[in-house]
């Protein structure tokens, strides 16, 4: 059963009893599919499982039910790509009838395979009535066709018909009447009356035998024995022996091979509203055409010839007239066939469709031809997007995100000055001393680890912090910018603790490497230089002041100008960091000398307490994780409890033990941290036995105290944590892509 006929019937119950009817129908049947494919081919046990479970779930009685279908049935067709097909059958609901089977015959182009009733009409209009004999292969669907037929006569011919339904031995037999009298014009074909005949009577036909063969060069006329007693001039010409045979018979010459019925004069008249087509057999040819044939090097399917043409029945006689045409595609096939254009009348439609099909063959050929060539367009225009693909890409990876994506829309990209940006460069000490005694290539590898690790911590933070460059062993950093954010300095004072922590595990040779960090904030330009190779570049007394800061500071320490400490200090957010005054130092730039700082982490607070808070850097995200995040920026936790005894066991405290504790001792410091995220070793996020009392006021800095809970929140719209005999600083540090989304901090035991 082709999806064509199973999507009417969802359509049936969609529209009559609802969607859900619909899936309750479905589940009921056992029946997951969706949707249907028309024309692909489905178990008819599946057709047949839904309409049951349909009468189940509907309480109608089968043949009820399959009426109705059919009624819906014939209204969906006519909706269609077929409907225009289905409104030019017939005038009447006879001719209507006595064509269906054509139609079936033209769907089978469409639907490969399909399996089609056929039917034997009869009219009767002495008792106004129609006789249809219905054949099918399928069982039980004789209701859904009086129900197609139904709809047909009320909608097409706007007939109110009455169907009485007889059960044959090999058939059913539809009778069809109407009580409308006045309308049987529109159930038989109008017969046209005259007084006298068009051609007066004759004692003898006016068209002789000989004239009608080549009027009809492929007419065959036989009797119910199946003797041929007349044929057309080609197949005269053609077939061998035909003339000297007594009594031949048709089936001798050939097979009928369409439609699937025995080849006898019963079967024939039980099927005349068919289209037959008959094939010759072998070995019927003459020479001459056997010859040309196998000339032609085809096979013997294809060189047999097939006609294809109606039967009539000429009831005077008890004889059976097919008058047919030959089936050729072109001149090609058709000298194949041994035949030439000369054999096909003039009158003959198959004629135009030979020289048509010439200009056709020419046009496919240009088609084909198109094909190729727009497969090549479609292949170069792949290629293009992928290779646009991959520019958007290493846009995107050397600009940041908001530059590129002007430029990827051709948009002007203004220079722009930003009045308050914090800057950091970092350097390998003694690197020049490293380049004489390494080899080139442990240099280059120790450069990659080391900056993969910084290009992490980067990423993991992009929101806040872009990668400016990297020169040697200099790496550029800068937060601010493009994207302005008012907490620049602690992010930046926080990454350079990180970055610290990771360059400490890169060695070369066994020996490990020390980096400087300057971290200076200021006033810079920042536009977009170049068009072939596009950078995003920094200017500014700023950048050349942070640079001096690195290449002066104390070596293996992150070292801040005072610029970024009163920024630190106004923010109310100082005592996040231990900070211990260098003092003054000389740089190039500046008239007078500058007061730095060296930047380290806080003692941690609280180191014997068992709730320790950890991040795991993005390069090393597994599900061992204690803490980790939705998506770089921020915006939702999972907090894990460690050195906790309970009666439960997180999914992942054995993995964890395992990789971040050692038994016996409390480890309380995370390898890695970021920005916004808890730690127990930062001001950021901190764990103590403290009094409330001593927490800064809400009202004069950067934290949210609950009372309620004894526990501080991360924001107004985030969910509390209680933690007993515990309290927890978290820092309002949020960007606005923090703000526009909720932090969700989950506990796990």
């Amino acid at each position: 059963m082709f999806g064509f006929f199973i999507n009417g019937f969802e359509k049936f119950i969609t529209s009559k009893y609802g969607e859900d009817c619909w899936v309750n129908i479905r589940m009921e049947a056992g029946v997951f599919e969706d949707s249907f494919d028309e024309k692909m081919v489905y178990d008819d046990n599946m057709i047949f499982e839904i309409i049951d479970a349909a009468c189940e779930i509907l309480d109608l009685e089968e043949e009820e039910l399959h009426e109705e279908f059919g009624e819906c049935y014939f209204s969906y067709c006519l909706a269609s790509s077929h409907g225009k097909l289905l409104k030019a059958l017939g005038g009447s609901l006879y001719d209507f009838l006595s064509n269906i089977d054509s139609l079936h015959d033209h769907l089978c182009a469409s639907y490969a395979g399909i399996k089609i009733p056929t039917f034997r009409v009869k009219p009767d209009a002495s008792s106004r009535s129609i006789s249809v004999n219905y054949y099918s292969d399928r069982n039980d669907f004789e209701y859904v066709t009086k129900g197609i037929i139904k709809a047909a006569a009320k909608i097409l011919f706007k007939l109110e018909v009455d169907i009485e339904t007889v059960y044959d031995a090999d058939s059913i037999k539809f009778l069809i009447t109407t009580n409308d009298f006045d309308e049987c014009h529109l159930m038989f074909p109008k017969l046209i009356e005259s007084s006298r005949d068009l051609i007066p009577r004759a004692n003898e036909a006016k068209v002789s035998p000989f004239e009608f063969s080549k009027v009809f060069p492929f007419h065959m006329l036989f009797d119910r024995n199946m003797t041929l007693l007349q044929v057309g001039s080609t197949l005269k010409r053609i077939l061998k022996d035909i003339n000297t045979t007594k009594d031949a018979k048709i089936t001798s010459f050939f097979q009928l091979t369409r439609p699937q019925i025995k080849f006898d004069f019963e079967s024939i008249y039980s099927r005349i509203n068919n289209a037959f087509v008959l094939t010759f057999q072998n070995n019927v040819v003459k020479q001459s055409v056997a010859t040309l044939q196998a000339n032609n090097e085809i096979n013997t399917r294809r060189a047999n010839l097939r006609l294809k043409g109606e039967m009539i029945y000429l009831e005077e006689r008890d004889q059976m007239l097919y008058l047919c045409s030959p089936s050729v595609s072109n001149i090609e096939d058709m000298r194949n066939k041994g035949l030439c254009l000369s054999d096909i009348p003039i009158h003959d439609a198959t004629r135009d469709l030979v020289l048509l099909s010439e200009n056709l063959q020419k046009q496919r050929e240009l088609m084909q031809q198109l094909h190729i060539v727009s497969d090549h367009l479609f292949k170069i225009n792949t290629e293009l997007e992928e290779e646009m693909h991959l520019y958007d890409r290493l846009l995107f990876s050397v600009l940041p995100p908001s530059i590129a994506k002007d430029l990827q829309e051709s948009r002007p990209v203004s220079t722009e000055r930003f009045s308050s940006v914090t800057l950091m460069f970092s350097g390998i000490v003694n690197f020049s001393d490293l380049c004489e005694e390494m080899e080139c290539l442990d240099i280059v590898n120790m450069l990659n680890s080391l900056y993969v690790k910084f290009d992490t911590l980067v990423d993991f933070m992009t929101s806040y912090v872009y990668k400016v460059e990297t020169v040697g062993d200099k790496y550029m950093t800068a937060s601010g910018l493009p994207e302005r954010c008012s907490n620049h300095p602690q992010v930046i004072c926080t990454l350079a603790l990180d970055m610290l922590d990771v360059s400490k595990e890169i060695r070369i040779k066994e020996k490990r490497i020390q980096v400087t960090f300057g971290i200076h904030s200021g006033e810079v330009v920042a536009g977009v230089i170049g068009q072939r190779t596009p950078r995003y570049c920094l200017f500014g007394n700023a950048v050349n002041l942070t640079s001096r800061t690195e290449s002066t500071g104390i070596k293996g320490k992150i070292n801040v100008t005072e610029e970024t400490y009163k920024l630190l200090q106004q923010a109310g957010t100082l005592d996040m960091y231990d900070f211990e005054r260098r003092g003054q130092v000389s740089m190039k730039g500046k008239s007078e000398p500058m007061t730095t700082y060296i930047l380290s982490r806080q003692e941690c607070l609280g180191s014997n307490n068992p709730m320790v808070f950890m991040v795991e850097s993005a390069s090393m995200q597994s599900s061992s994780s204690l803490l980790t995040s939705s998506g770089a920026g921020g915006g939702a936790f999972t907090l894990n409890r460690t050195g906790v005894t309970s009666g439960r066991k997180s999914r992942n405290s054995s993995v964890i033990s395992s990789r971040f504790n050692t038994p016996g001792v409390s480890r309380t410091v995370s390898r890695f941290a970021t920005p916004f995220r808890s730690r127990c070793n930062s001001a950021m996020s901190s764990v103590a036995n403290l009094n409330p009392n001593h927490l800064p006021s809400p009202a004069n800095s950067e934290f949210e105290f609950d009372e309620e809970v004894g526990f501080p929140s991360f924001g107004s719209n985030s969910s509390h944590l209680s933690v007993p005999h515990s309290l927890c600083l978290s820092p309002q540090i949020r960007s606005p892509r923090m703000r526009s989304q909720n932090i969700d901090t989950t506990l796990q035991e």
